[in-house]
C-alpha cells in the first residue's frame, strides 16, 4: 500500500505550470505525505520522464501538445502506456473533457485509479483522491460515476486509441491512404471506423469536416 511509503514519487503532467505546481503545493502541505514531485508539460517530456523512472503516482491532464512523432496525441496515449510499461503506478486523472463516450472509452482501456473533472474540483477533493488511491481505493467524481453507472452505453461504441488517431490525422488534412499507413491498418478498415465514429457521433451529413468540428467540439481531438 503506497499510502505508507516512506517516499512517494509523483510526476504531474499538465501543459499549465501553474496549475501543476498547485497541485504540488496542496498535496505537500495538506496530506502529511512524503511527496517527490516531477513535472511534464506535454508527451515528449511525459514519456522521457517515465523512461527515466518508475513512478508510483501520476496526475494526469489528457489535453496535451502530441509527440513530436505523433505517436502520442494525448494524456490518454500516455496512460494507455503506462498501463502497458507500468501497471503498478497510479494514475489519477484530472481533465477539463467531460463528453460522455471518452470517458467510458477512458475508464474501459486505461482504467485509472482516479479519475476527476476539473470543474468540480477543489483542494479537498484533490487531497481526498491522492489518499484514497493510494490506499489501494478508487475516487470517482461524482459525473465520472454516474457516466460509468449509466447502462445506456451500447458495447462496441466506444471511442478508442485507433479512432482517435484516425480523427487526430484526419483533422491534420491526411487522406485515408496516408492514414491507413500512420495507423497501421487497411484504407477499408479507416473508411469502417469513420463510418461508425459518424454514427457514434450523431453525423448526420456524411462530411469529415464535420466529424472533425464535432470530435473537437467533444475534445475527442
Amino acid at each position: 500500500m503506497l499510502f505508507y511509503k516512506k517516499t512517494i514519487n509523483t510526476l504531474i503532467i499538465d501543459d499549465h505550470p501553474i496549475i501543476s505546481k498547485a497541485y504540488s503545493n496542496i498535496l505537500k502541505s495538506s496530506t502529511g505525505l512524503d511527496f517527490v514531485f516531477k513535472f511534464a508539460i506535454n508527451c515528449d517530456e511525459s514519456i522521457k520522464e517515465l523512461k527515466r523512472s518508475p513512478k508510483d503516482l501520476i496526475l494526469l491532464d489528457l489535453q496535451l501538445p502530441a509527440s513530436e512523432d505523433k505517436k502520442f496525441i494525448s494524456g490518454e496515449d500516455i496512460g494507455l502506456w503506462l498501463r502497458q510499461h507500468h501497471p503498478k503506478t497510479k494514475i489519477l486523472i484530472l481533465t477539463a473533457i467531460s463528453d460522455s463516450e471518452r470517458i467510458r472509452s477512458i475508464i474501459k482501456t486505461i482504467n485509472p485509479e482516479g479519475f476527476i473533472i476539473k470543474s468540480e474540483m477543489d483542494s479537498k477533493d484533490l487531497i481526498i483522491a491522492a489518499k484514497t488511491i493510494l490506499k489501494d481505493k478508487r475516487y470517482y467524481g461524482q459525473t465520472i460515476k454516474n457516466y460509468n453507472n449509466n447502462n445506456n452505453n451500447i458495447e462496441g461504441q466506444i471511442i478508442n486509441d485507433i479512432d482517435r488517431k484516425i480523427l487526430y490525422h484526419l483533422s491534420m488534412g491526411e487522406t485515408n491512404n496516408v492514414i491507413a499507413n500512420l495507423v497501421c491498418i487497411s484504407k477499408r478498415t479507416v473508411e469502417a471506423r469513420k463510418a461508425k465514429l459518424k454514427d457514434i457521433l450523431n453525423i448526420l451529413k456524411d462530411s469529415d469536416s464535420n466529424l472533425i468540428k464535432e470530435a473537437k467540439r467533444r475534445n475527442i481531438i
